[in-house]
């Protein structure tokens, strides 16, 4: 469980996507 990798702002939604995922999303975020 990498919950530490996910935001904490994200929540379980996160935690219940993949962790390639999560880092998709950052990149959104990043922009």
């Amino acid at each position: 469980m990498k919950a530490s990798a996910a935001p904490a702002s994200a929540g379980p939604q996160a935690a219940a996507l993949p962790i390639p995922v999560s880092a998709r999303v950052r990149e959104l975020e990043r922009r």
